[in-house]
């Protein structure tokens, strides 16, 4: 989906709960706040932020949130900074954000923003708490999360900035989340209005579903017909061959995909014949192996192929795409 930049634009200068008008600040860069930049770690810096445990009762101590930043484009005070919160997930896994290519990186870069990456509380490290006990968990929640953004955006202090000019205060943000994630921000403009300038939520979750196969209907539904087809007769013959098949069935498939022992003593155990052992974390194995095996197939169409790290998929010279989307069901719309 392209995105294009002069919206965001429009929507910060506009928000209606901001409490900045891009028309009404003085964009005029000012160099003398930035602090130099001379090397590409700089571009991307890993700091923490001392946060509250409980924003209801700040007696009960602080913890070290992570954070990373990449401020090579910002304009300086007055330019915004673009904040993505990547919710359940160890935050360095999601270090690309700060790179080219990814949209809150594109924003700053049509907007001469900093872009902010923030490790939400309880996943990735450091822990609020040294133990996860019922007792310690009671401060995981999405009102706490909300707050911790709240209170970041308006206390960081950033080493890019020399003036302190980067907080809500003086720099309009932008919260950008996806998935759950995507959520916080929706929730954030409800809860906390007029803290951040804008609030960008990408497939924001509005019901708790265990097993939402529906997401794939229309990415199926867009592909070309020639390679969505194909690759439902693999899944089902995968499907047989799992929940069916014999042992040197699975692992003949097992080598067909080019998967070593691991893959076929995790698929068998947690698979074959409905058997699971619940001290390995079946589910959670066979769902990687699975999106393993659907990128490995993916490499047979595409030479240019990607999954730890973004990169340009030259499409147009491995597989015709048509120029939209087809057959695709009213409840969903595409751009």
């Amino acid at each position: 989906m392209r995105v294009s930049l002069f919206t965001i634009a429009a929507v910060l200068a506009t928000a209606a709960s901001a409490t900045f008008s891009l028309q009404e600040l003085d964009l005029r860069r000012n160099r003398q706040c930035l602090k130099a930049s001379n090397s590409l770690q700089e571009d991307a810096t890993l700091a923490t932020f001392t946060q509250l445990i409980d924003h209801t009762d700040p007696t009960k101590g602080c913890f070290e949130q992570r954070y990373w930043h990449n401020a090579k484009i910002w304009g300086g005070p007055g330019y915004p900074i673009f904040m993505v919160n990547v919710g359940e997930a160890d935050a360095e896994e999601y270090a690309w954000h700060l790179i080219n290519q990814r949209l809150a990186y594109l924003y700053g870069e049509k907007l001469q923003g900093a872009v902010v990456l923030f490790e939400h509380r309880y996943y990735g490290k450091p822990q609020p708490l040294k133990t996860m006990t019922a007792e310690t968990l009671q401060y995981h929640t999405v009102p706490q999360s909300l707050q911790d953004n709240k209170r970041f955006a308006q206390t960081v202090k950033f080493g890019f900035d020399n003036c302190g000019s980067a907080n809500v205060d003086k720099s309009p943000w932008v919260l950008i989340g996806g998935s759950y994630a995507g959520a916080l921000p929706a929730w954030q403009s409800v809860i906390t209005p007029g803290v951040f300038a804008a609030h960008h939520a990408s497939s924001a979750v509005i019901h708790a579903i265990g097993d939402f196969w529906q997401f794939w209907t229309p990415v199926e539904q867009a592909m070309p017909r020639n390679f969505s087809e194909g690759v439902k007769l693999v899944i089902k013959k995968v499907d047989s061959i799992l929940s069916r098949g014999d042992m040197q069935e699975i692992a003949a498939i097992k080598k067909e995909f080019g998967y070593v022992s691991e893959f076929y003593n995790h698929m068998e155990k947690g698979v074959n014949n409905g058997t699971l052992n619940k001290g390995l974390n079946e589910a959670d194995v066979v769902l990687d192996v699975a999106g393993n095996m659907f990128a490995n197939l993916t490499q047979r169409y595409w030479k240019d192929f990607c999954t730890d790290t973004p990169c340009d998929w030259e499409h147009d010279k491995e597989i015709e795409f048509p120029s939209s989307p087809t057959n695709l069901g009213t409840a969903r719309s595409w751009a």
